[in-house]
């Protein structure tokens, strides 16, 4: 099953947030499944601990620009599913990023992955 939320999602994948999500052929049709969601969450997962680990992000590496890609993923996938708990959480991550709060940025991150969750849930 292929949500009108997640087509978006694959669109925004592909102009840039691809490099920390593994490229498939469903992203080519602006389609994504079932298993490319769940390798997504996976993906925003890791990313969140590698930044928890690290304790943030350099200013202008590729996990800064995936941030920026981020947020936009979130703000058009919220407006599309018409989802308040995600708009919130891409606000927080957004707040975060600007003010460099990796704790905050992490908790955020971490709301974002649990909605995505939900979506696959309530779908898939």
């Amino acid at each position: 099953m292929i949500l009108r939320g997640l087509k978006a999602l694959a669109v925004v994948v592909s102009i840039g947030f691809a490099g920390w999500v593994s490229q498939s052929p469903a992203y080519a049709w602006g389609e994504l499944s079932c298993s490319d969601l769940n390798a997504a969450i996976s993906d925003i997962d890791d990313i969140s601990d590698e930044v928890f680990f690290e304790g943030g992000v350099r200013a202008g590496s590729s996990a800064d620009g995936v941030l920026g890609h981020l947020i936009d993923v979130g703000r058009l996938l919220s407006e599309l599913e018409d989802d308040g708990k995600l708009d919130r959480a891409v606000d927080r991550l957004e707040d975060a990023w600007i003010d460099e709060d990796w704790s905050g940025y992490s908790f955020a991150l971490d709301d974002i992955a649990d909605r995505l969750d939900y979506f696959y849930y309530r779908d898939c």
